[in-house]
């Protein structure tokens, strides 16, 4: 029987929750993408937010190191075009990893967990927390939302 890796796995789910963030974005314009009338649901700040996120929690770098704020989003597709790099760069953090490695302890960013397996949940999580939040002002408004995969 033919084995899977743990990288392939997670890929496999990040590549679902990415599918699922485009299609939420889908149904807004650009004035859609960037108001809302509670301030911290304005869909564009959530996606960025899941996006830089990523970004950084993708990063083996010296998180003070870290660049916050870095890529300026003024439309949705700016934030597409972050949403691929950002998506290109977890996949290729993700399978740089070995199986062994996702258990090794992790001595940067340990407030996501042990382990790199842990980093790759906790991201993973976070970005299904804010797609849902995405979802929620979607059919708040009225708009069909991302769909699930």
């Amino acid at each position: 029987m033919a084995t899977i890796s743990i990288a392939e796995v997670l890929c496999g789910q990040f590549e679902r929750a990415w599918q699922t963030f485009r299609d939420a974005l889908s149904p807004l314009d650009n004035e859609q993408f960037s108001s809302a009338d509670i301030e911290w649901l304005v869909p564009r700040n959530l996606a960025y937010h899941i996006l830089e996120t990523a970004d950084f929690y993708s990063s083996d770098c010296n998180p003070d190191g870290f660049a916050w704020g870095h890529f300026i989003a003024k439309n949705k597709d700016q934030i597409l075009d972050y949403a691929q790099q950002v998506e290109a760069k977890v996949k290729q953090w993700l399978l740089k990893h070995r199986d062994p490695q996702f258990l090794e302890r992790q001595s940067i960013l340990t407030g996501t967990g042990a382990t790199v397996l842990d980093r790759s949940l906790y991201l993973l999580r976070h970005t299904q927390h804010h797609l849902g939040q995405i979802n929620s002002e979607l059919r708040r408004r009225g708009l069909p939302r991302g769909q699930w995969r």
